[in-house]
């Protein structure tokens, strides 16, 4: 087993592998699991398909844990699925626009993009180690600050005592495809080891809201539970 496998780092998805529509016109009616059934099958061809967040009918839905989702813009419920692609993200959205307008279990669906955001790469945790952990907590902060200075800030640095590595939050400008760069730099004579344990900003799986989960609420008329 490598080192990363031991410290349970995984392999983060680069914003360009990932993908994502929105999807309406299907019977929300229907069950979620017919819905998410049909769209997955549908929109099978276009890529591997990592989360559907289709919000249905109350009615449909039996007493079990949900989330509901509504637009944060609007305040209205939501009424589009959202759909998420793992691969070429650019390819796989480029397809499923192609469905546009297609018939699905006699439903005629709408099909839009929903890319992230601009600043989706400029957030990240990091796992430093490698420095001389002999020097002070504040030594170390002030050269790792320095030594990343050109590549971003640093949010919050977590240099936990007994431990020989570091867990750094930082903030810059598509810091997620350049920090790794300094992967095997020296800072101070020690070679150090960075690796990427989080991309914030960049996801596989649709964001629920969290202050909505849990047992069904009668006033709530439209749903959207994990897939």
């Amino acid at each position: 087993m490598d080192e990363s496998a031991v410290k349970g780092l995984k392999v983060l998805p680069k914003l360009s592998d990932v993908g994502r529509i929105t999807v309406s016109g299907y019977d929300i009616k229907l069950p979620y699991n017919d819905v998410e059934r049909a769209l997955r099958k549908h929109f099978s061809s276009c890529g591997e398909i990592t989360d559907v967040c289709a919000p249905i009918d109350w009615d449909s839905m039996d007493d079990i844990p949900i989330d509901v989702e509504f637009d944060p813009k609007t305040n209205i419920l939501e009424r589009s699925a959202y759909i998420y692609f793992l691969g070429d993200g650019a390819v796989a959205v480029s397809k499923a626009l192609k469905l546009n307008g297609t018939y699905v279990e006699g439903w005629n669906i709408s099909v839009e993009a929903f890319p992230f955001p601009p600043d989706a790469n400029d957030e990240v945790m990091v796992d430093i180690e490698g420095y001389d952990t002999w020097l002070s907590k504040i030594d170390i902060d002030t050269s790792l600050r320095e030594h990343f200075s050109s590549y971003g800030e640093f949010t919050a640095i977590h240099n936990l005592d007994g431990y020989t590595y570091i867990m750094a939050h930082m903030e810059g400008t598509n810091i997620a495809n350049k920090v790794l760069e300094l992967d095997g730099s020296y800072m101070g004579g020690r070679k150090l080891s960075v690796r990427l344990v989080d991309i914030p900003g960049i996801y596989t799986v649709h964001q629920r809201p969290p202050r909505y989960r849990g047992p069904l609420v009668r006033p709530r008329p439209y749903t959207c539970i994990y897939s």
